[in-house]
């Protein structure tokens, strides 16, 4: 299924109804980046990108988060990212995405703490999987650290990253942050204002790591 189209939660949801399965743990993973300049981007390639990692997220995690709290137990796992705590350049939209992702997982994870549903939000770092081809990172033409680091393979691996949100699911961690340079993001995050990053980030590029 093509969870970018607008009826896709809507969609799963009842293909689940009709099999007669209780989902008792969502993983909310689907997602891809569009790699350079904003304004060079490709405006439907961009809207798709967001109706995937927000919209049908969001209403994935409405949808099955009602009958989860309706039982009184169940467990979401948003994937959120250090992307969303800093402002990369070349990541414009998709920082953005994973900015509301991060913050609606913690909200949700408040709201629905009392009635028995554990909500965590998975912040990775660059993860080497099939991220940077879909995004267009491996095919951008100009300098790039990030694009460098997955050629050579030096982003965390997959089973690390899925090992550390299923802990953290199972422990009921609200914010599970993970994975190679996501410390200096957290730590750049609290020590610069949002306003002040994607420039210092252009000139220092030891400061947070790959672009």
């Amino acid at each position: 299924m093509d969870l970018s189209e607008a009826d896709a939660a809507e969609r799963l949801l009842a293909w689940c109804q009709g099999q007669g399965f209780t989902v008792g743990t969502l993983i909310n993973n689907a997602g891809f980046a569009c790699f350079g300049e904003a304004v060079d981007q490709t405006v439907g390639r961009m809207a798709s990108m967001i109706a995937l990692n927000v919209t049908t997220l969001t209403k994935l995690a409405v949808l099955f988060g009602a009958q989860m709290k309706a039982r009184r137990q169940g467990r979401i796992l948003n994937v959120g990212s250090t992307a969303g705590m800093v402002p990369y350049p070349n990541m414009a939209a998709y920082c953005a995405t994973k900015a509301y992702v991060n913050s609606f997982t913690l909200t949700l994870a408040a709201e629905l703490k009392p009635y028995g549903v554990t909500v965590t939000c998975l912040a990775p770092g660059a993860t080497q999987t099939r991220f940077a081809e879909a995004g267009g990172i491996t095919r951008f033409g100009g300098a790039s650290r990030l694009k460098d680091m997955f050629a050579a393979g030096q982003a965390s691996s997959p089973a690390e990253v899925a090992r550390a949100g299923y802990d953290g699911l199972l422990t009921d961690k609200k914010f599970v942050l993970t994975g190679k340079l996501s410390g200096a993001a957290n730590l750049v995050s609290r020590l610069l204002p949002q306003s002040s990053i994607p420039e210092t980030r252009r000139r220092i590029s030891w400061l947070l790591g790959p672009p």
